[in-house]
């Protein structure tokens, strides 16, 4: 789950766990972009992911664009994602895993 979206030290992710997005990492190298409150009713922005281990970084590819992020930090419990300078989005990103209901 995004838990914070962060420009300019500014968190704008919503607050209610149900109006945030969620990315889910497939083994395969695919990913899936979607609304929390969207799950179920519409399909999700396909795209694939590759993680750079030796370089610390991650891409993220949808159809006409591409994600890249410095990996800051990453444990069991959060990732922090920085956006490199070429990156088409420009948010630092915390992901979480997904919260029991």
């Amino acid at each position: 789950m995004i838990d914070e979206v962060i420009t300019n030290g500014k968190n704008y992710a919503p607050i209610e766990n149900t109006d945030k997005d969620i990315i889910v990492f497939y083994d395969s190298g695919v990913c899936m972009f979607q609304a929390m409150k969207s799950l179920g009713d519409v399909t999700g922005r396909k795209g694939e992911y590759s993680i750079y281990s030796d370089e610390g970084s991650m891409s993220i590819f949808f159809k006409n664009e591409r994600w890249d992020f410095t990996i800051k930090s990453i444990n069991e419990t959060r990732i922090e994602l920085i956006p490199l300078k070429k990156s088409a989005f420009k948010y630092s990103l915390v992901l979480i895993p997904f919260p029991e209901i």
